[in-house]
C-alpha cells in the first residue's frame, strides 16, 4: 500500500470519532465500523509484530554466521552492522508498539 493511501485509510478510521459512551445510532455506527477496522488493525500489527520477529531471526542467522565462519575483518564487520541493524529494528519496532498500547491501558 502506497504511504499516501496508508494515511489515507489512518485518518479515515481515526475519522469516524470513536469514544466511549455513544448511544443509539452513533453507538451502532461506530460499532458496525469498529467490526471492520479492529480487524484490519490487528492484522496490521501481527504484521509489523511478524516483522519484527522475522529481522530478529535473520540477525541471529548473522550472528551465527560471524561465529562460524572463516571470514577477514572487513567481512565480519560488515556481517556485524548487518546483525546489529536487524536486533535493533526488531527491538525498537516492539518498544513503540508496546509504548503505544501502554497509553491505552492507562486510559479509563
Amino acid at each position: 500500500m502506497p504511504d499516501d493511501q496508508l494515511t489515507a485509510t489512518l485518518d479515515e478510521i481515526r475519522g469516524r470519532g470513536y469514544r466511549n459512551g455513544a448511544r443509539g445510532a452513533l453507538c451502532a455506527r461506530l460499532s458496525d465500523a469498529a467490526a471492520v477496522d479492529a480487524p484490519r488493525l490487528l492484522a496490521a500489527l501481527d504484521a509489523a509484530l511478524k516483522l519484527a520477529g522475522d529481522w530478529e531471526a535473520k540477525s541471529k542467522m548473522i550472528g551465527g554466521q560471524i561465529a562460524l565462519e572463516d571470514c577477514d575483518g572487513a567481512v565480519a564487520g560488515f556481517k556485524m552492522i548487518g546483525y546489529q541493524n536487524h536486533r535493533d529494528h526488531a527491538a525498537a519496532l516492539r518498544e513503540v508498539i508496546a509504548a503505544e498500547l501502554a497509553k491505552g491501558e492507562a486510559t479509563p
